[in-house]
């Protein structure tokens, strides 16, 4: 029996299966639930059913065997039929998203993103074995909206730059050299993420304690100040001037540090390496001294479910499923910055879908997304004061 495993993903990947295998069947199994008020009360119990399983995943550690295995006549396949025809709704919004490109849209409308990559396994059509591909994250911080992109798994710079086409603004991301693309670009100021400096550093702590201790002293005295700040809920701008006052000097000693270290280091050392990784990102890590909204690391929360999640779902079965496990991550992703409870707006989203798929609805389905969702919901249950 094994527990302690996300098991969210787990059943995304299904639906991501779903939508790759079985699209014809979409519209035959919505056919059949649709209409009347018979149609609503079957969209309610399917919406409830999916929305049980996936909220357990993301909200407590479940068994391997918690699953849909029940006693002879209590219902199993009824059980699962409703199942899999809330997952196929959920399949349609995942589509419906795909064909707008709504998310990538707004994301790259937001003057201030952060970018990353993770891998993710797929099975490679002809090759009949899973190839580790690339999902790219963009979170755009101040708006708090998320999106995953796949490309047929490339990790280059093209790809990075036909994500964020007509991008204007900041974008912070690591030292990895796709991002290099954007350097000299009008209207686009590249942020390092002093994160994954510090995580170089610390690499070198077993081999020269003492010149790694002194850097990681001081990356934490920068991180003390950005703490201080946070405490004192400084204003942007209150933010920006003791970065100036404080971090600057931190920032100048560091760098001249770094000058001194490296040619004292053999080249190929951790510690030549870590060197050889911040010291060209340091003007980028300077960057963020222009503006007190600007985080000094690339926040890497959005992706750590996923990253976890990796060992359940072993592989996506084709590049166009790994697409939808895009989508579908963004959606979840984004309600975790939301702070929007993925139970409550699924059971609501699966449930209202098909009438916004209605023709001459005149419903938009960006009402659907969890930001907007979240907004409408505030608006028809204000707070009393």
């Amino acid at each position: 029996m094994v527990a302690g495993f996300n098991f969210i993903l787990a059943l995304l990947i299904l639906v991501c299966e779903l939508l790759s295998l079985f699209d014809c069947a979409v519209d035959f199994i919505l056919g059949q639930v649709g209409g009347g008020s018979d149609g609503d009360v079957l969209f309610i119990a399917r919406a409830e059913i999916l929305c049980s399983y996936m909220n357990d995943a993301v909200c407590i550690d479940i068994k391997a065997d918690f699953d849909l295995r029940h006693t002879p006549g209590s219902g199993c396949n009824t059980c699962k039929l409703e199942l899999a025809e809330a997952l196929v709704v959920l399949c349609h919004l995942t589509l419906a998203l795909k064909n707008m490109d709504l998310n990538r849209r707004l994301v790259v409308g937001c003057g201030y993103v952060q970018a990353d990559e993770t891998t993710i396994r797929v099975i490679s059509k002809g090759k009949g074995k899973a190839d580790k591909e690339y999902l790219w994250m963009v979170r755009a911080v101040m708006e708090k909206l998320v999106i995953f992109h796949y490309d047929d798994g490339s990790r280059s710079g093209q790809t990075i730059r036909k994500l964020l086409k007509d991008f204007k603004g900041y974008l912070q991301s690591d030292g990895y050299s796709a991002y290099n693309v954007f350097e000299g670009t009008e209207g686009v100021c590249l942020i390092a993420c002093l994160a994954h400096i510090r995580r170089h550093f610390e690499m070198a702590l077993e081999e020269n304690r003492s010149l790694a201790e002194h850097a990681l002293k001081t990356i934490q005295e920068i991180y003390r100040i950005e703490h201080f700040a946070d405490s004192r809920e400084y204003t942007t701008e209150e933010r920006r001037e003791l970065r100036l006052c404080q971090s600057v000097p931190l920032l100048d000693s560091f760098e001249k540090w770094m000058e001194g270290t490296y040619v004292k280091v053999p080249p190929k050392s951790r510690m030549g390496q870590a060197i050889s990784y911040a010291y060209p990102l340091w003007p980028r890590m300077k960057a963020c001294l222009k503006d007190g909204n600007i985080k000094i690391d690339n926040n890497e929360n959005a992706i750590r479910p996923l990253t976890l999640s990796r060992k359940n779902f072993l592989f996506c079965g084709n590049h166009e499923a790994a697409e939808n496990t895009a989508v579908i991550c963004s959606l979840l992703a984004t309600c975790k910055a939301q702070e929007v409870n993925p139970r409550e707006w699924l059971n609501d989203v699966i449930a209202r879908l098909p009438y916004y798929q209605e023709k001459d609805s005149g419903k938009d389905i960006r009402e659907l997304l969890p930001d907007v969702w979240k907004l409408k919901k505030s608006n028809e249950n204000p707070i009393e004061v």
